[in-house]
Formats: structure tokens, sequence, C-alpha cells
């Protein structure tokens, strides 16, 4: 009877040896297949920034390209307000009631 049993524990053991083999071979594939998308899902975001990224820069350049009035001070923008050092005593003044 102790034979039996121990034979029928070590077949049992085998069977469950297999079976732990076969998942962690899917799970090994699973992975695999998971970071070869996560890879490529990570690349073309790159391209994406890439590409923006340019796109952004030629859209700076050309926008200084086409108007060089912004790199030049203008005469239609009012004069700076003055120091309070030089306003009038009577602006100055704190106001009293």
């Amino acid at each position: 009877m102790f034979r039996q049993l121990h034979s029928f524990l070590e077949e049992r053991e085998q069977l469950l040896l297999d079976r732990i083999e076969e998942v962690e071979k899917v799970v090994e594939t699973t992975r695999d297949q998971h970071l070869a998308k996560l890879s490529e899902t990570l690349s073309s975001v790159d391209s994406l920034i890439q590409e923006m990224e340019e796109k952004c820069q030629k859209t700076v350049i050309d926008l200084l390209q086409t108007s060089p009035a912004l790199l030049s001070p203008s005469h239609d923008t009012p004069d700076p307000i003055p120091p309070v050092s030089d306003l009038p005593e009577k602006m100055t003044a704190p106001c009293h009631s």
C-alpha cells in the first residue's frame, strides 16, 4: 500500500511539474509578445515626439523669417511707464479722506 501511494504521488508530482513547465512557457511567450508590442509603441511615440519637435522648431523659424518686425523694436508701442520719482508730487502723495 505504501509503494502504491508513493508511486501515485510521484506520478502526480511529475504531472504537476510538467504543467508548471507548460505554464512557464506560455508566460514567457506572452511576456515576449508584450515586450515586443511595448517596444514598438515606444518607438512610435519617440518618432511622434521627434516629428512634433521638428514641426515646432520649423514653425518658430518660419515665424521669425516671415515676421522680422518681431525681432526689432516697434515704433507703435507706447512709451514705458515712467518711474514713480518722475511723476508729479500730487500723483505720488497718499490719498487722505
